[in-house]
Order: C-alpha cells, then sequence, then structure tokens
C-alpha cells in the first residue's frame, strides 16, 4: 500500500501475529531480544569506560567506533525486534539498521588501516621473552653497574687515603701552610697555622687572609702581584715581634696554576735561630776585624808615642831649672803615658801582646787576688766565694785572667751603687753534643766554670748584644773607654775558652767564663765526660717551663731521649694549667725569672700548697750562690744553672725524683 509517513505504521502488522501471537514463542522471543540488548549495552559501556579510565590508549577514537556498532547493530536492533512484535515500528528499524550499516561500514574500513598496529602488538608469550631478555640484560648491567660502583668506592677511599697523606705531610711540617683563592680567602690551614694563631681549620676557612693571619696583612697586595705574575715571590729574613722578643721568619709564596690561576700557598719557615746564629758569627767576624784594625793602629802609634815620651825626657832634662816649663812637659808626659797604657789595652784586644801560658787553678789565682778585688769595692758590697774543692786545672797567662776579673769586678760594682753581693763561683763542668748544638763555638769537653755574679740593675738584650764590642761603654763619658769587656773577650777566645753572660733588668748579671781542662791531669784522676747512653734514664712525667721557646725545645727532646714524658708551657698560667690536668706529673722544671704572671718561685710556691707530692727544680741564669727577689716563703726547692748541660740536667732529675 503506498502513501503514508515513513514512520506511519497503521498499516502494518506486528510480528506477534507471525507468530500468531502464540505465547511461548512470542515471549521467547522478546526476552532474548531484549537480554542480548542489554548485554550488548553493557558491552558498550565497558568500552567507554574503558576508553576514558585510559588516557594512554591509542586510537580511542576507534574503540568508540567499534562501541557504537556494538551499540546500534546489536544492541539497538534487538531491542526494536522486541518492540515490533507488539508494535510495527519498521521506521523506526531501519533507521536504526541504516546507522548500524553506515557504522558497521566505517568500522569495517578503518579496521584495516588501524589492523598493521594492532597486530604489531605482542602476545604475552612474546612479552614473557623479551621481559627474560631484558631482565637478562638489566641483570648484566646491574652486574656491570656494581663493578663499576665498586671501583668507584676503592678509587674514592685510594683518593681519601692519598689526601689523608698529604694533609698529614702538611700538617707535620714545622713550616705555616696557607692556601688561599684569588679573593684571598682561606682555602687550606695546616697545623702550624692553627697553632700560631688558634684559629682552628673548620673555622679558617673562607676568612680573609688578613683577618686570619694578621702579620700578613700588610702582605697582601704582593701575594696578589705573585699571583697575577705567576712567579714565585720570597721575603727572607722578616722580622716580627713575639713574646716581648725579636723573631724572623722567610715568606715564600707560590702561585697555583692548573688550567688556570687558582690562587696561591703562603710558606712561612721561622729563621729565629739562623738569623741570630748569622748575627752572632757577623760579631765575632767584627770583632775579629776590629782586632785586626785596631792592632795596627795601636803598633804605629805606639811607635808615635816612644817618639813622643823619648824626647819628651829629653827636653825634661833640658828645662829641669825652670819649674813653670818643667810642668808642663811633666802633664804631656803622663798623657802620653796613659796613651800608651790605652794603646797596651788595644794591642792586648788584638792579640799583638802575647800571652804567657801555663798550668793554672783558677781557685788560686781568686785566693790570691782576694786584696785586689777588694780594693775598688765599696764597703756596702759583700763579697762571697763558692769555690769547687776538685777544680781541674786549665792552661792560660794567669796575669791576664786577672786582668779580666778586675775588669768585671769594677762593672760589678758600677752596677751595684748602693751596695749589694759579689759572688765567685767555680765548679767543673762538661759539654756533650746537645748542648754544643744550641751554643756555637762551643766544643764538646771537659770545662772549668767561673762564674762572677752580682745583684745589681741589670742589662738589656740591646746592651747585651754589643757588650764585647770595643769601645762600647754604657757609663758617663769619661768614665770608660769600652774596652774591658773587649779585653775580656779577646783573651777568652786566645786561651780557647768561651764567656756567656746572663742579665735581667733589675736583678743583676752573671758573666760565666768557661777554659779548657789542661791535658795535665794528676794521675788517678779520671774524666767525668758521660755519653748518652750512660746518663741516668726514668719513665715519669716532667713539665718543663720557660719563657724561651728554644730552650723549651731543647729541655724536651734533651728529656724524651732519655725515656721521660715531657710538657711544655711558656708561662706560669699556662703551666698551672696543665697541673690541673695531668695528674701524672712528678716534677716541676721552672724557670726562675719569667716576664709577666707568675716567676718560677711564685709557680714553685703554687705547686707545693696545691700538689705537695710533685718535686721541684729550679733554673736560672744566676749562680744558685746569689739572691734573687722572692717570696720568702719559697718552698723547699733545688736549682740548676744555665747554661746547663744534658749530663747536668739528667743527673739532677735523677737526683731529685729518686729522693725522699
Amino acid at each position: 500500500m503506498k502513501g503514508g509517513s515513513f514512520f506511519d505504521y497503521d498499516q502494518f502488522m506486528p510480528h506477534g501475529m507471525c507468530y500468531l501471537w502464540k505465547a511461548d514463542i512470542l515471549w521467547a522471543s522478546v526476552i532474548s531480544d531484549v537480554v542480548t540488548a542489554l548485554a550488548y549495552y553493557s558491552i558498550t559501556a565497558a568500552v567507554i569506560m574503558f576508553v576514558i579510565k585510559r588516557k594512554d590508549l591509542p586510537y580511542p577514537w576507534f574503540f568508540i567506533l567499534v562501541g557504537s556498532v556494538i551499540f546500534m547493530a546489536c544492541g539497538t536492533t534487538h531491542l526494536i525486534s522486541a518492540v515490533v512484535i507488539w508494535e510495527p515500528i519498521y521506521g523506526i528499524s531501519a533507521i536504526a539498521k541504516t546507522v548500524t550499516a553506515i557504522s558497521s561500514l566505517a568500522t569495517g574500513i578503518v579496521i584495516w588501516f588501524v589492523l598493521p598496529f594492532f597486530l604489531s602488538l605482542r602476545s604475552p608469550t612474546m612479552l614473557e621473552a623479551t621481559v627474560k631478555i631484558r631482565t637478562n640484560e638489566l641483570e648484566t648491567s646491574n652486574e656491570s653497574l656494581n663493578k663499576e660502583v665498586e671501583e668507584h668506592k676503592v678509587a674514592r677511599q685510594s683518593l681519601v687515603q692519598v689526601k689523608n697523606y698529604l694533609h698529614n705531610i702538611i700538617d707535620s711540617m714545622a713550616s705555616v701552610l696557607i692556601g688561599v683563592d684569588l679573593d684571598g680567602k682561606v682555602t687550606q690551614w695546616n697545623a702550624a697555622a692553627q697553632k700560631a694563631t688558634g684559629i682552628s681549620m673548620e673555622d679558617v676557612i673562607g676568612m680573609p687572609l688578613a683577618q686570619a693571619y694578621p702579620r700578613l696583612s700588610e702582605e697582601t697586595a704582593g701575594i696578589q702581584d705573585a699571583i697575577n705574575s705567576r712567579q714565585q715571590w720570597n721575603d727572607p729574613n722578616r722580622s716580627f715581634h713575639q713574646d716581648n722578643m725579636t723573631c724572623y721568619e722567610d715568606l715564600t709564596v707560590y702561585p697555583l696554576i692548573a688550567n688556570g690561576v687558582e690562587g696561591a700557598v703562603i710558606r712561612l719557615d721561622d729563621v729565629t735561630e739562623k738569623v741570630k746564629l748569622e748575627q752572632q758569627l757577623r760579631r765575632v767576624q767584627k770583632m775579629d776585624a776590629v782586632g785586626q784594625l785596631t792592632g795596627g793602629i795601636a803598633h804605629d802609634f805606639n811607635n808615635i808615642l816612644a817618639i813622643i815620651l823619648g824626647n819628651v825626657d829629653l827636653l825634661e832634662m833640658c828645662v829641669v831649672d825652670d819649674d813653670k816649663v818643667l810642668k808642663r812637659v811633666q802633664t804631656i808626659k803622663k798623657t802620653a803615658e796613659r796613651a800608651a797604657a790605652l794603646t797596651k789595652q788595644l794591642l792586648s784586644f788584638s792579640r799583638e801582646d802575647p800571652d804567657h801560658v801555663s798550668v793554672v787553678n783558677i781557685n788560686q789565682v781568686i785566693d790570691g787576688m782576694e786584696n785586689l778585688i777588694a780594693r775598688p769595692l765599696t764597703p756596702e758590697i759583700e763579697i762571697k766565694h763558692h769555690l769547687a774543692s776538685d777544680l781541674w786545672v786549665t792552661e792560660l797567662d794567669s796575669g791576664k785572667l786577672e786582668d779580666a776579673i778586675l775588669n768585671m769586678v769594677i762593672n760589678a760594682r758600677d752596677a751595684m751603687p748602693t751596695g749589694g753581693n759579689l759572688v765567685f763561683e767555680t765548679l767543673n763542668c762538661t759539654f756533650d753534643e746537645l748542648f754544643c748544638s744550641q751554643n756555637p763555638g762551643f766544643k764538646v769537653g771537659d770545662y772549668v766554670q767561673l762564674a762572677i755574679s752580682d745583684n745589681g740593675v741589670g742589662m738589656s738584650l740591646r746592651v747585651q748584644e754589643h757588650l764585647f764590642e770595643p769601645f762600647f761603654t754604657t757609663k758617663e763619658q769619661g768614665k770608660g773607654t769600652g774596652l774591658g769587656l773587649a779585653m775580656v773577650f779577646a783573651f777568652l777566645k786566645r786561651s780557647h775558652g768561651h764567656i756567656k753572660v746572663y742579665s735581667e733588668v733589675g736583678h743583676g748579671t752573671t758573666f760565666n767564663l768557661y777554659l779548657p781542662k789542661s791535658n795535665v791531669v794528676e794521675e788517678g784522676v779520671k774524666t767525668t765526660t758521660k755519653t748518652l747512653k750512660m746518663l741516668p734514664r726514668g719513665t715519669e712525667t716532667i713539665l718543663a717551663v720557660d719563657d724561651e721557646e728554644g730552650l723549651r725545645v731543647v729541655a724536651k727532646e734533651a728529656l724524651e731521649a732519655q725515656g721521660y714524658r715531657v710538657l711544655t708551657a711558656g708561662t706560669g698560667k699556662e703551666a698551672l694549667e696543665i697541673l690541673a690536668r695531668e695528674p701524672d706529673i712528678k716534677l716541676l722544671f721552672t724557670d726562675i725569672i719569667m716576664p709577666g704572671g707568675l716567676n718560677g718561685y711564685e709557680l714553685a710556691k703554687e705547686t707545693s700548697a696545691n700538689w705537695p707530692d710533685i718535686k721541684i727544680l729550679l733554673t736560672s741564669g744566676f749562680t744558685g750562690k746569689i739572691p734573687i727577689d722572692h717570696p720568702p716563703e719559697q718552698p723547699e726547692v733545688r736549682l740548676l744553672n744555665k747554661p746547663y748541660t744534658l749530663s747536668d740536667l739528667a743527673c739532677k732529675l735523677r737526683e731529685i725524683l729518686d729522693s725522699k
């Protein structure tokens, strides 16, 4: 029948009539179509959910297209089939089939384009095989990586060991080593630098050099110039003040150059002892040069004076009747005779005047000079003798020795204008290699020592440096020629002896004269020379206190060589701090006179009060027979005179430590 709307289904029959409305067939068809439609709708929903959840899904639109086919072709078609059993909506069914056909056609075409992709997807078996391959490769890579990690670990440990080794080498150096970058900030700092400044490595890194090591603040420009020029820079024998002393150091700057200038390393070496030895050598050389010069001048001047005195004698005979002229001539004669005496002193200093050497016992010389010594002294000066009973003999000119003693007696008198004590002390001593290494010019052997001490005004270090130079004097003009001690020095040098001075301003002065023991030894007399191995040894802990660092180092090295454990301190305060924290100290070995803070007597008093079991040995450049200012209640102590030998020190320590 023609005509009517596409959706007009009044003229159609429902499918139920085809089933003759047979209930069992009808409901079986309806239920199966509805269930099938719902199942396809569920599949479509699952596909949509899958696409939504899987953001990384390739070709998501393809899955949507397949879902629409399932939805229309399968789900909607079956649902319409169930409806048309009662309602003949064949127009809607036709549209649904048309949509299904279009989506199915599109899917059928598109699937050939995406099929290669899906075919390339690996199956579980293939994936499993790939996983095994990748796992094996990964295990191999892991093994290789572990090996590399282990090698890296070993290399890193080796690098750390090398760094630690280098760091230990740098730290063990006595030189101060400081590294700086281009900005002048500290990058390296060794133990010597830490000791010199008190600033630790952790605190100093990154600190400006001028702040970390103030003594180098004036050298920053020179250091920067060395870095810029890439040239090593040296500044030898730089002077600086430390502990009220003038010290010297060598400064060397090494630019660090790798792929470019990275900074510099600064090295400081303490050369104080070397410079002082050089100064001492120059003074000796100067004394020799002056001696030769004065000897030549004195010799010629002696000839001139001989002519003058000869003519004066002749002139004196010619004017014997003219009192006025005779008086003038006699004045000229006295003046010329004074000049001749001065010339004699110059000749003695220059060795032009020969010595009359003989075997001499110095005790006998001093005893025989009793009246000569007392004559120039004032009544306020008390003379004391402490002469060794078994004193060795020496070989010298006894007359020159008497002159030397009188010169020092007169100096002592002038140093004690209000009176005091003048002490003569003799003893036998032996110098070992350690002592000689610290006292240039001395030779290993036996010596006779004469110590002449006063408790007068003392001398400064500046005066002591020039003490033996000809014409150097601290006396007022006209009261001294400055040749007395120069003659003493020359006499001792001719006698192969030595002289050392110890003086403290306000405390007094001690002159120590050392003269070689004569080879003329009485039969049966045994030498007392001791080797290092023969000296008494020990294992006790000893605290050595001295404001002179060089003496502390010598004492420490000498006693440690004998088995002792040695601690050192530079001040009395530092010594008390060490005593408080070190319970094993058995003996305190301290200098008496130390500038600032506690002196040796005060330190000994504090030690006896707080640690009564600790034994005490004092040392001083003054002889033990000269009184030195100290508290009246000072503890019972013993004294070792400076300079001392290792033999003296070792024997004295053992004697005290073994005493009860």
